[in-house]
């Protein structure tokens, strides 16, 4: 089986990881099983903050955790619907759509929407906007309401979460794995 860590070559020239990542991620998004059933108790779900330096071939102490999530038995990672359209609306070469399309594919991908993420959405930004803080994305409300009501951990590398991470028990996936620059 293709894992996580050979889609992140670590050693490459940033220059070369970008291509690297695609060629790889091309045999991931061709191998992987569905996911089948998430496992509610070790979810953890990387906003797109995260998704795009991945596949920019940008190295941080955020793509390498990326990297472990993507080889580990013990989490189940999910993608939601909105963080799959934010990185993929961005890609302009069509052949590295195909190929994000493809990778991404593969995983268990949750809404993101309806009625009680929209209220709990709605009332973090009105508590937040309280406290003088404003998050600028919607989206990030959405993303910040699903991991609450679903007790899920939130990889991210976006100043926003941080805000509400500071008002809300936002569960924030923590690097007990040693992934350091």
């Amino acid at each position: 089986m293709v894992t996580g860590q050979s889609l992140m070559q670590h050693q490459l020239s940033p220059r070369n990881q970008k291509q690297q990542r695609f060629q790889s991620a091309e045999l991931v998004g061709l191998l992987l099983p569905d996911c089948g059933l998430i496992d509610l108790n070790f979810m953890v779900t990387a906003d797109s903050s995260v998704w795009i330096d991945y596949f920019t071939g940008r190295t941080t102490p955020k793509t390498k955790a990326l990297d472990k999530l993507l080889d580990a038995e013990t989490r189940e990672l999910v993608l939601l619907d909105v963080v799959m359209m934010e990185v993929l609306r961005g890609f302009k070469d069509d052949n590295e759509y195909d190929i994000a399309y493809r990778l991404l594919l593969p995983f268990v991908v949750q809404t993101a929407g309806g009625k009680d993420i929209a209220m709990t959405s709605a009332q973090i930004y009105r508590n937040l906007r309280k406290n003088g803080l404003t998050v600028r994305s919607s989206i990030d409300l959405l993303i910040a309401a699903w991991c609450l009501l679903n007790e899920c951990e939130l990889l991210h590398n976006d100043r926003d979460f941080d805000a509400i991470a500071s008002h809300y028990p936002l569960p924030i996936w923590e690097d007990t794995w040693g992934v350091t620059d």
